[in-house]
């Protein structure tokens, strides 16, 4: 009798469930392919090597270090480092190995970067752009040759820099190696370095470098017509028309296909600041990671569909590819959150119709928080069929979360006080209810806004328990 009713529970809990066994969801046929590999291999083939040149002629070995030896002269200083500037560019791997000898003076390593920068090369730029990623392996780096080179950096025209430059700028320490970093990446119409300099106006322990930082966000701003650096970090994440976007060189696209092509080795940091670094790409860069969802390695699909999420609306060129391979039986979840994450509106009603069985769970729960990102009024009666106590538990929660985001002045209170019951104990998915509970939050009469947003940050607990009295007195004033 006792198995009875345990069968009899487990079979009422599982009824939303039951039509999957018995008409399963359609399987789509696409036509997958090498597409990251194979761009990589056609684009390296357009560009060709990274030539070195040859400049081991002893005569010009001397020559070289005797105009860097010269640069610190007062009569002759400025000559010479016009001379150094004309000898680019069999001069280069000769000026290159000043960059790591520490034995030089400071003056001669400062004008042989100079000349690398004023060089405009692909070999110049690889050399001042690597020593900039050395800190990532050494110990007690020289912060004021990383700043100088990224100075350099940016006063040229190699725009495929910009991948690598947006990685640099997750490891980077030295506040004024970020300032030019942030400069020189905008210098070729990419912002991502915004948030960076944000920090370093609000945290540098030296007020010189908050100075610094704050000058080149309003700087950068005013070059592009607006007022505020906030108004021009809104234009950058909102893809502002205001903003031009660049055309991609061969050489730039071939450093994104090489980090799309590297999601395939399944290396956990590789990975990771591969997507970091494609989510802070141009709106340009969404139209191959489209691409790359074709691609015959689920991994490479996988993770540029996450790219293309985290990018937000300057992914949003790739919104009908993410739809057209919406039943990826493999990568199809992430495709349907990131058509939340991209903005892409014509998806709501495929979103809202893998809401329902036969779809498997974690296909409907995907499909519930792409609806939350897109947050379109009209997708609430939908959502409102899979947030009651019948529903499995990840299906209304995320269910739940996209109904706040979607609908919150008319949001179920009940609802309401269950998401604000999870959010409380701070050990579920906060990442998805914080969100949906600020929106709800938002659109009650007399919401104390200022005050959820200064809620401590340094730590979790009191951030959450300030917010939750916030939502617990909203809750009680509309009862």
């Amino acid at each position: 009798m006792k198995r009875a009713l345990v069968l009899l529970a487990l079979s009422a809990a599982c009824a939303e469930e039951a039509p999957q066994s018995s008409t399963p969801a359609p399987v789509v046929a696409r036509d997958l392919r090498d597409v990251a590999r194979a761009n990589v291999v056609r684009l390296e083939a357009e560009v060709g090597p990274l030539a070195e040149p040859a400049s081991e002629d002893a005569e010009l070995v001397e020559h070289v270090t005797g105009l860097l030896e010269a640069v610190e002269s007062a009569s002759l200083g400025r000559v010479a480092r016009e001379e150094l500037a004309s000898l680019a560019p069999a001069s280069l791997p000769i000026l290159a190995r000043w960059l790591d000898d520490a034995e030089r003076p400071a003056a001669q390593r400062s004008a042989a970067i100079e000349a690398l920068g004023s060089a405009d090369t692909r070999y110049s730029a690889e050399k001042l752009l690597a020593r900039i990623e050395a800190m990532r392996t050494r110990k007690n780096d020289e912060a004021w040759v990383r700043a100088h080179c990224a100075w350099r950096l940016g006063q040229g025209t190699q725009d495929w820099i910009v991948p690598r430059m947006i990685r640099q700028m997750r490891y980077e320490t030295d506040h004024e190696t970020v300032i030019w970093m942030a400069r020189a990446l905008a210098r070729f119409g990419n912002l991502s370095g915004l948030d960076a300099l944000y920090v370093v106006r609000q945290k540098s322990s030296a007020q010189e470098l908050r100075d610094s930082a704050n000058l080149a966000l309003y700087e950068l701003a005013r070059e592009r017509g607006f007022d505020a650096p906030e108004a021009l970090s809104s234009a950058w994440f909102s893809s502002d028309g205001r903003l031009p976007a660049p055309t991609l060189s061969g050489a730039r696209q071939l450093e994104i296909w090489r980090v799309v092509a590297g999601f395939a080795e399944w290396q956990l940091r590789g990975v990771d600041d591969g997507r970091f670094t494609l989510a802070r790409e141009n709106p340009a860069a969404a139209a191959l990671l489209a691409e790359a969802l074709s691609d015959e390695n689920r991994y490479i699909r996988t993770h540029a569909a996450q790219s293309l999420e985290r990018m937000g609306a300057r992914g949003r060129a790739a919104g009908p590819a993410l739809l057209a391979a919406l039943d990826d039986p493999e990568a199809g979840i992430f495709l349907a959150e990131a058509l939340g994450g991209v903005g892409y509106a014509p998806a709501e009603a495929e979103l809202v119709a893998r809401l329902e069985p036969p779809r498997s769970l974690e296909v409907r729960t995907a499909a519930a928080r792409g609806l939350a990102s897109l947050g379109l009024p009209s997708s609430a009666a939908a959502l409102d069929r899979h947030t009651g106590e019948s529903a499995p538990r990840d299906l209304r929660f995320s269910a739940g979360c996209a109904r706040l985001r979607c609908s919150p002045a008319d949001a179920p209170l009940a609802l309401v006080e269950w998401l604000v019951t999870d959010y409380a104990t701070g050990t579920g998915e906060t990442y998805s209810s914080e969100p949906a509970l600020r929106t709800w939050y938002a659109a009650r009469p007399n919401a104390d806004l200022p005050a959820w947003d200064s809620a401590p940050g340094s730590t979790p607990g009191e951030r959450i328990r300030v917010r939750v009295e916030l939502l617990r007195a909203a809750l009680g004033a509309g009862r």
